[in-house]
C-alpha cells in the first residue's frame, strides 16, 4: 500500500510520516532535502535554479514511485510526485521564476511519468494557515528557508487548496494543523490514527462488537457470499452421513468438535448405529487423530472442501463461541445440504430456524434435529 503526506513547507509532513511510519511499522520515503545539490542556489536565485530543482526533485519521486510499487510492504511518502508539476512548477511559472519553454519542458517529462505510475492510495493533506507555516519554518531553523517570502509561501497555498480541491486519484484525509498538535499530544496523534485505520466487519454484531469495544474510526461491513454459478449436483451422496468441515487448528472448532463427540454422538450411535460422522479439515488435533470412537472417521485435510460436501449429508456447525460468519454453512447452504447448528453458528447469516437450516443450542436439542433429519427424509 502506498500512502502520500502532503502539503505546503513547514506544515509538518516529514515529522507526520516519521510518527506514522514508527506507528504503523511501515517503510518511510523521505523527500530529498538534505542530500540535495540544488537547494541551497535555488533559494539564491530561484530563477536561474528553479528548472533545475524541479526537474532533480521530479526524478527523485519518480523514482521513489517506481520503487514503492515493487515493494510489497505498505510504504509512506514525505510529499508527492503531483505537488511539484501542481503547484510548485506552476508557481515559479506564473511568478516569472521558470521560462515557458523550461515549464512546458518540466510539464511534458512530468506527463510522462505519470502515464506509467499510479496515485497513492491513501493522501493525507497537512492544512496550514500563513503564520502557522512560518512559525514552524522559524522553528526548525533550516539556514536556506530563512530567504522564504511570505508571498511565496502564499501562493503555495492558494495552489495547494485549489489542488486539493479537484483531487480525484484516491482517498483523502484532510488534517487542519492549525489545531492539531500531533508532535506533543500523543490525544491528537490519536485522531489521525483513528482517521486512517478501518474495520471491515462480515457482520453487523461484529461491528457493533468492535464499537462496544471503543472503535470510533471508520468500518463497513462486507458480508460473505458465495457464486451459485457452476454448483456440482450430486445425488449419489452419502445418505445419513453427518460432517464437520473446518479448520482444527482454531479453539472454536475444537471446542464444538468435542462438545459434540462427548455430549451428542454415543445417542445418535444407539439410535442409528449405522449412522456415520467424517470429520475433516487441516491442523487436527493430536487427540482427534488418535480417536478410537465407533463410527466416525477422521478425514483430516481435503483436497477440495466443496467435494466433500457434496459427497455427504448432514453438515454439522456445534459451535459455542467465536464470531463472525462461518463461510463452510454458507458454502453448505449453496449447495443444497441439510445444516445443524447453534445460534452462535448462525450469528451474521440472514436465514431461518427450521427452513434455511436448523438451530440447536443443548446437546438434547442438537440429537433431535438430526433425530428429525435421519427419520424425516422430506424435512
Amino acid at each position: 500500500m502506498h500512502v502520500a503526506i502532503a502539503g505546503n513547507i513547514g506544515s509538518g509532513k516529514t515529522t507526520l510520516t516519521s510518527l506514522l511510519a514508527k506507528h504503523y511499522k511501515w517503510k518511510a520515503q523521505y523527500e530529498d532535502v538534505e542530500d540535495n545539490p540544488y537547494l541551497d542556489d535555488f533559494y539564491n536565485k530561484m530563477e536561474r535554479w528553479s528548472f533545475n530543482l524541479q526537474v532533480y526533485f521530479l526524478n527523485s519521486r519518480f523514482r521513489q514511485i517506481l520503487d514503492i510499487r515493487r515493494d510489497k510492504k505498505t510504504i509512506i511518502q514525505d510529499r508527492t510526485i503531483y505537488e511539484d508539476a501542481f503547484i510548485f512548477a506552476p508557481n515559479l511559472h506564473a511568478m516569472g521564476l521558470m521560462t515557458n519553454r523550461d515549464y512546458e519542458n518540466y510539464r511534458s517529462l512530468f506527463d510522462l511519468m505519470e502515464s506509467v505510475t499510479e496515485s497513492p492510495d491513501l493522501l493525507i493533506y497537512l492544512r496550514s494557515s500563513i503564520p502557522n507555516l512560518v512559525g514552524q519554518i522559524h522553528k526548525r531553523g533550516r539556514e536556506y528557508e530563512n530567504s522564504i517570502s511570505i508571498d511565496y509561501l502564499s501562493r503555495l497555498n492558494e495552489r495547494y487548496e485549489a489542488w486539493i480541491d479537484q483531487y480525484d486519484k484516491g482517498n483523502v484525509i484532510i488534517l487542519d494543523v492549525d489545531e492539531i498538535d500531533f508532535v506533543d499530544n500523543p490525544e491528537d496523534l490519536g485522531e489521525i490514527i483513528n482517521k486512517i485505520d478501518a474495520i471491515a466487519a462480515i457482520t453487523e454484531l461484529d461491528a457493533f462488537e468492535f464499537q462496544r469495544l471503543g472503535f470510533n474510526g471508520r468500518m463497513e461491513i462486507f458480508p460473505v457470499g458465495y457464486s451459485m454459478n457452476d454448483l456440482p449436483i450430486n445425488r449419489d451422496f452419502k445418505k445419513g452421513s453427518l460432517f464437520h468441515l473446518a479448520s482444527m487448528d482454531w479453539h472454536p472448532n475444537q471446542e464444538a468438535v468435542n462438545w459434540f463427540l462427548d455430549k451428542v454422538w454415543n445417542e445418535i450411535q444407539a439410535n442409528f448405529p449405522l449412522s456415520k460422522l467424517y470429520l475433516a479439515g487441516r491442523g487436527m488435533t493430536k487427540k482427534l487423530k488418535n480417536l478410537d470412537m465407533n463410527n466416525v472417521e477422521i478425514v483430516g485435510e481435503v483436497h477440495s472442501a466443496k467435494d466433500f460436501i457434496v459427497e455427504h449429508d448432514i453438515m454439522i456447525v456445534p459451535l459455542l463461541s467465536g464470531s463472525g460468519m462461518r463461510v463452510k454453512l454458507i458454502e453448505g447452504m449453496a449447495l443444497g445440504k441439510t445444516i445443524i447448528t447453534t445460534s452462535i453458528g448462525a450469528e451474521g447469516i440472514d436465514a431461518d430456524n427450521n427452513k434455511h437450516l436448523i438451530i440447536a443450542d443443548t446437546p438434547e436439542e442438537f440429537a433431535a434435529a438430526i433425530t428429525k433429519c435421519l427419520n424425516d427424509t422430506p424435512f
